[in-house]
């Protein structure tokens, strides 16, 4: 089922948006059971791979394990996060236009799959989850702030002019 990640747009009031980078991160975690039903120590292989799609791109994360577990016993644990980030810069006015104002709302669909390999007389289960967030870093141009003394040659031009128009009135 998709999720959606709502992304704040740009404010137009602060300046001319130039460009836009967005970072998709994915975390995937997950937990796994194991048992060596054998006669002998044996390596176990538990992999989860969690994939998002979105509008933007695709991502994966996987996370690779390896455990050697003694005849007759199970090992029940959590998996080592794994994270992965996909970064895009858009600069295209058309694609510029979609972070203008409101808020952009992101689907994203995200799978996560196991994968186990070891002994025939093993028994194996695993939960896993995949979650996203995103960051968005807004470049843009700010209008110039005139200085103090653009002000001031201002005023002074100002009242040279006055000072001309009330010497030509009186002439």
């Amino acid at each position: 089922m998709p999720s959606t990640l709502t992304l704040d747009g740009f404010d137009t009031h602060l300046g001319k948006l130039t460009s836009v980078q967005f970072e998709l991160h994915d975390r995937l975690s997950g937990y796994v059971e194991l048992a060596n039903l054998g006669n002998k120590s044996a390596d176990f292989t538990a992999n989860l791979t969690g994939v998002l799609h979105t509008a933007y791109g695709d991502i994966s994360a996987v996370s690779n394990n390896v455990f050697t577990i003694d005849a007759q016993d199970e090992l029940d644990t959590n998996l080592p996060l794994a994270t992965q980030a996909y970064t895009r810069t858009f600069t295209a006015p058309a694609e510029l236009q979609m972070f203008l104002n409101g808020s952009l709302a992101l689907s994203v669909t995200g799978k996560v799959s196991p994968f186990f390999s070891g002994p025939a007389n093993a028994s194996y289960y695993s939960e896993g989850t995949i979650d996203a967030y995103a960051k968005v870093t807004y470049t843009y141009e700010t209008a110039p702030v005139p200085e103090p003394e653009t002000y001031a040659m201002l005023l002074a031009g100002l009242g040279l002019v006055g000072a001309i128009a009330r010497r030509r009135k009186s002439a």
